[in-house]
């Protein structure tokens, strides 16, 4: 039994890490596109390479750390940080091979020390008993490991990958394999005898699709059971009056309704965003209600632990870390708004990429991408709701697209609550007054 983590590291280390077996039970298998995407995304940054530094500082005896080497190393690193400077966006931007080879050309002087203190590190390792030897090879190894990653990540030259950077704060540089789903048809579902996929939210229009071609399953048997009936007290009410999401009204609509939730019916509320630049405006306009911003605690966990102790009314602001995963059961929640539908952001760039590589295969990618893995997740953000038979409360979509645009359609048959569409905040109010009567 194992999380999808230790299951994607254990595909990427080639079955090493758990050992054999023959069947495979996932729940919570929407997921797992995600945890492979993430866990197979090749990483290098000064960040790394700082704290492998430190390791072989602080795990090696004082004897056995080459310290001329180490010293050049960190020289260099600190060298390389100057040279990045401002090269690295703060927000996820693609690069390519051209891009790649300046960004290689940086670093080559610190890739060059790096593999100065393994060499070092080999060289005495010959000399040594059994366990330390191993110890001595094993940060040598390391080192080379990282050496490589840098080479491969900032060259960018395999066709197979997206690479991208981004400044959080300091810069970071990824390869994100673009479709990882042949890999898995051959390294995973292809040695098992069978494998079982479980989620309240696998399929869009009743199909699986998405989620198989994402994981690269080519046969399946799709079973969908019948949910339990939801609890009398729940329903979903479509805002088809609010501004569109874009428009510069939205925000100050929408923080009209959370302040008017908080104030006129004194329950603990959930705001789910899709961007931090909307979540902070909002916040910024509520800052009388004593809302709990994810923004302002660094984390969702410590935001999420300080919303189950606030008494009611109180109101939760959460970004992508609270759509999933998170148990809010009886009071407290009961009351979930969606900011707007959870649409891949366009500029992503593995979205992008994935993007192009469906029209390049004659694939519409709204309909094959941006739309399933949008309702699939609202789906799940709605579930953070009801949480047992006897829980009550109401989820609110506030994005008018659910009412006005033909694909509503779809999200709307993936709520399984009954639907009321508000055409104003006293509709909406009313409503929901009597719901918690």
């Amino acid at each position: 039994m194992v999380n999808h983590s230790l299951l994607v590291a254990d595909f990427a280390a080639g079955g090493t890490l758990l050992g054999p077996y023959d069947f495979l039970v996932a729940d919570e298998a929407h997921a797992l596109p995600r945890a492979f995407q993430e866990g197979l995304t090749r990483t290098a940054s000064p960040a790394e390479v700082t704290r492998l530094l430190e390791e072989v500082e602080a795990a090696l005896p004082p004897e056995l750390v080459p310290r001329r080497e180490l010293r050049a190393a960190r020289r260099e690193l600190g060298r390389y940080r100057e040279r990045l400077g401002g090269l690295v966006p703060e927000d996820p931007t693609p690069y390519g091979h051209r891009e790649g080879l300046r960004l290689l050309s940086l670093s080559q002087d610190l890739i060059w020390r790096l593999v100065d203190l393994r060499d070092a590190l080999s060289g005495a390792a010959e000399a040594l008993p059994g366990e330390e030897r191993a110890q001595v090879e094993g940060m040598a190894a390391a080192l080379e490991r990282a050496a490589a990653e840098l080479e491969f990540v900032l060259g960018a030259g395999d066709p197979d990958y997206v690479f991208w950077s981004e400044r959080a704060p300091d810069p970071r540089f990824h390869a994100t394999p673009l479709d990882f789903g042949e890999a898995l048809a051959d390294g995973l579902w292809g040695r098992l005898p069978g494998a079982i996929l479980t989620s309240a939210t696998l399929s869009v229009r009743g199909r699986p699709d998405f989620i198989l071609r994402e994981l690269g399953i080519a046969r399946a048997s799709h079973r969908v059971f019948p949910p339990a009936p939801p609890p009398r007290g729940a329903a979903a009410f479509l805002l088809g009056f609010l501004p569109h999401p874009d428009g510069g009204e939205f925000v100050e609509q929408l923080a009209r309704l959370l302040r008017e939730l908080h104030v006129r019916l004194g329950r603990k509320i959930l705001a789910l965003f899709t961007s931090r630049r909307m979540l902070r405006a909002v916040a910024e306009r509520l800052t009388d209600t004593g809302a709990i911003s994810q923004l302002a605690h660094g984390d969702a966990a410590r935001a999420i632990e300080l919303f189950r102790e606030a008494p009611a009314p109180a109101l939760l602001l959460g970004l992508d870390t609270m759509w999933e995963g998170v148990d809010f059961p009886g009071e407290e929640l009961e009351i979930l708004v969606v900011a707007r539908l959870p649409f891949p952001n366009p500029t992503d760039p593995v979205v992008k990429a994935k993007e192009r590589a469906l029209r390049a295969k004659g694939l519409e990618p709204f309909t094959e991408l941006y739309l399933p893995q949008a309702v699939l997740k609202l789906a799940q953000g709605a579930g953070r709701l009801l949480r047992g038979p006897g829980d009550r409360g109401a989820v609110i979509i506030a994005d008018r697209r659910i009412v006005t645009k033909p694909y509503g359609e779809t999200f709307r048959a993936k709520l399984a609550l009954p639907l009321r569409v508000a055409s104003s905040f006293e509709e909406l109010f009313f409503a929901l007054e009597e719901l918690f009567r």
